[in-house]
């Protein structure tokens, strides 16, 4: 796999996840997933798989519009076992615009590339 496909299999996650797609989450996100986000006071939440897909459910249940999916993709790396990948976001969240910076990490199980971390860094 090249960077290229890291950086389409990223694509596809933020059109999942800003879609509310919860059945697509639930493939894309590894079991072991660990979801950091980190605040603007430099508190740390973490997040597992299911705490994350609920966050989703949530915003799907409350007929949340959907977010943008507006991204700059500033670094994409991959070794064929794992891929890395940095990101800006700036996304209209909970009435409030905000700018995230995240650095997804991707695994590939037998061919099949899951997410088993993801650290979301609040900008502003």
């Amino acid at each position: 796999m090249t960077d290229e496909q890291i950086k389409q299999l990223t694509k596809s996650l933020i059109q999942g996840g800003t879609s509310y797609d919860i059945e697509f989450l639930k493939e894309i996100y590894d079991d072991s997933l660990k979801f950091i986000r980190i605040s603007l006071d430099n508190s740390v939440e973490i997040l597992t798989k299911d705490d994350n897909i609920q966050f989703f459910q949530h915003l799907k249940d409350s007929k949340a519009k959907p977010l943008n999916t507006q991204h700059q993709i500033l670094f994409a790396d991959n070794d064929g076992k794992m891929g890395n990948i940095i990101l800006k976001r700036r996304m209209q969240q909970f009435d409030m615009d905000q700018e995230f910076l995240f650095n997804i990490t991707w695994k590939n199980n037998d061919g099949n590339w899951k997410i088993i971390r993801e650290v979301v860094f609040l900008l502003e």
